[in-house]
């Protein structure tokens, strides 16, 4: 065992605090990029194209459904896919905006729904014959409404079930209108959801129709998809 003398002690004091300046440099000199770990595992570009093909069908009759029930045209179209922590969908969920929770089987889950207001007024206005002229959003639905509305939500929820249905047994249904601050206790913050933006014309309104899925469903979606993606790719002629 080595022991070091008084003198080779003052050489070892005296480099330590250069070491710790030239590291110090180097860290100047680099580009530091923050991360953000609930986004450490995205979906895929082809699990996009996936989820994005499987709504099609979906898209296509709610616009024509709508537009029968609305009596004037109406148009549904992609907006986005993603997929994020459920605590960042929360945070970015307008104050405009009609929310519904749809119970999700056999997951036993619960999927978030949010509608713009402007459009919901509208539909709802139009429905009950009149105009379907923007309306004032800052005044709460009444009862009368909720009930005029549960039919455009029983619409989404049918072809919803009828698009997810050609690749996985799952079951939507209304469940409740919600308000923001009950959001919190649906799902844990941690949860990754899928998050589907659609735009939404009616009336001469227009806005966005979120839909987000919580894990249980979302994972069986996705996981379907991408056994039949590769079993399409291995079919395929190479």
């Amino acid at each position: 065992e080595k022991v070091l003398n008084q003198d080779e002690i003052n050489a070892l004091s005296q480099a330590a605090p250069e070491k710790t300046v030239s590291a110090t440099a180097m860290a100047r000199g680099r580009a530091w990029t923050p991360f953000t770990f609930g986004k450490a595992s995205s979906i895929s570009k082809q699990q996009v194209r996936d989820v994005a093909q499987v709504h099609e069908s979906f898209i296509y009759n709610l616009k024509n459904r709508l537009s029968a029930n609305l009596q004037i045209p109406s148009e549904v179209s992609p907006a986005s896919v993603d997929e994020l922590p459920f605590s960042e969908f929360t945070q970015n969920v307008a104050r405009d905006t009609y929310l519904a929770s749809l119970r999700v089987q056999p997951t036993h889950s619960v999927a978030i729904l949010s509608l713009n207001l402007a459009v919901t007024l509208a539909m709802m206005n139009l429905m009950l014959w009149g105009d379907g002229k923007p309306a004032p959003v800052e005044r709460p639905i009444t009862e009368i409404e909720e009930e005029v509305l549960r039919i455009v939500m029983d619409m989404i929820c049918e072809e919803l079930q009828a698009a997810w249905r050609l690749v996985v047994e799952i079951d939507f249904s209304f469940d409740s209108s919600r308000r923001s601050q009950d959001l919190f206790r649906l799902l844990p913050s941690y949860e990754r959801i899928l998050i589907l933006n659609f735009e939404v014309r009616a009336g001469g309104v227009s806005g966005m129709l979120t839909l987000a899925f919580p894990a249980a469903a979302s994972s069986m979606l996705i996981r379907k998809l991408g056994k039949k993606s590769s079993q399409t790719q291995s079919q395929s002629p190479k």
